[in-house]
Formats: structure tokens, C-alpha cells, sequence
């Protein structure tokens, strides 16, 4: 009942934005499925994921895993793909306390306050002209990269204080403008990515607050 309070809420949020879209049978937004992952229950929810990220999370339906590839649309023409992987959690928060462990407010008046977050990501491509010259937008769990010793020497002993790398923290929002290019004529990635770390978020908050960011631009 739970997965499926959290399953509601996503469609709802989706829904209530008005600027996502998506060819899809039924007109569903995203692909659901329930994983057994270490004896614990989670709801996948995906669209717009690579064929072959897509067989690995519904193993067990090829027709829900080829559905998946299906992105969204903005209504200004922006391709958008999303995945998540979540189940319910409860305070205190019980097991292993790690600063990896993405646990956050979910849905307190809907039986869902809290949400533990294993794997996610929300990404917007090829935004059209703005004033704020941003390209893509990209919001993403990713723990893997949050261990790895930092490439700067003088993150190292902040990374060891926080537990994780700060310069890739677990949860972070990338903003990215067109690539610059130096006075030779190549890119500067650097400058034109923004990898801002933001703590445990809320997913439904980054879907509307970037939605709020689409409508009014």
C-alpha cells in the first residue's frame, strides 16, 4: 500500500506540473515495478533510460523494460528522463547511518513522510533559449561517485569530516550552460558545468521547483 501511496504521489506531482508529456501507451509518465533488492521491497519508476539500463531494472517484463526507453517531453521541446528507486523508511532511521544513505521527507500528509532513496536521477536536455543560458539540468543520487577519494588534495580531509566527497556529494544538481572555449578554440567543460551538492532532497520538491523554473520560461 505504501508503494503504491508513493507511486500516486509521483504521477500527481508529474501531473499537476502541466509541462511534461509522453508517447506512451495509456498516457503513463513513467514505468513502475516492484524489486526485491536484499530482502527489502522497492518501486522502481523510470522513462527515458538506455535499453540496456532499462533490462536491468525490470528483469522481469521486457514489454514494461522497452517502455521505459520512452522519455518525456516538455512542452517547449526539451527531452526529459527519469529513475527512481525507493521504498518507505521510518525514523529512526534504523541500520547503517551513513551520510550515503539518502533518507528524506516525502509526502507527511499523504502516509508517506518519509522516503529512503537507493538510486536517482531527474534530467532535462536540450532546453530551449533562456536568459539564463542553461542547457541541461540534472538532479542525480549517485553514492558510488560520493565515495571516491576527491581529485583535489585539499578536499581529502573535508571528504574524510563529511564521510563522502564533497566535490561529488550523493546528492547534487548539475546546471549546465553551452561549452565555452579557450583561446586556442577548445571546450571548457569546466566552466560550463555546475555540480552543486544539496543534500537529501525531496524528490518530489526538485520535480516541481524545476517545473516551476520550465513554466516560467
Amino acid at each position: 500500500m505504501l508503494l503504491e501511496a508513493i507511486q500516486r504521489n509521483f504521477d500527481f506531482c508529474l501531473r499537476a506540473a502541466s509541462v511534461f508529456e509522453r508517447d506512451a501507451p495509456g498516457n503513463q509518465l513513467f514505468e513502475a515495478e516492484t524489486l526485491t533488492i536484499a530482502g527489502q521491497k522497492w518501486l522502481v519508476l523510470a522513462a527515458g533510460l538506455d535499453e540496456s539500463v532499462a533490462a536491468k531494472k525490470f528483469p522481469a517484463h521486457s514489454s514494461r523494460a522497452e517502455r521505459a526507453t520512452i522519455p518525456l517531453r516538455t512542452t517547449r521541446g526539451a527531452q526529459a528522463s527519469l529513475l527512481f528507486i525507493v521504498r518507505p523508511s521510518e525514523f529512526p532511521i534504523r541500520g547503517d547511518n551513513s551520510p550515503l544513505n539518502h533518507v528524506t521527507w516525502f509526502a507527511p500528509s499523504e502516509t508517506v513522510p518519509l522516503i529512503e532513496v537507493r538510486e536517482a536521477f531527474f534530467r532535462i536536455q536540450d532546453l530551449p533559449e533562456n536568459a539564463n543560458r542553461i542547457q541541461s539540468l540534472r538532479w542525480e543520487v549517485d553514492t558510488v561517485s560520493a565515495r571516491e577519494t576527491p581529485l583535489e588534495d585539499w578536499l581529502r580531509v573535508p571528504a574524510r569530516l563529511l564521510g563522502h566527497n564533497p566535490a561529488h556529494c550523493p546528492s547534487h544538481l548539475h546546471i549546465n550552460s553551452p561549452l565555452q572555449e579557450d583561446q586556442h578554440g577548445r571546450p571548457m567543460e569546466s566552466r560550463a558545468d555546475l555540480r552543486f551538492g544539496c543534500g537529501p532532497a525531496n524528490p518530489l520538491a526538485v520535480i516541481l521547483s524545476i517545473a516551476a523554473w520550465l513554466r516560467a520560461h
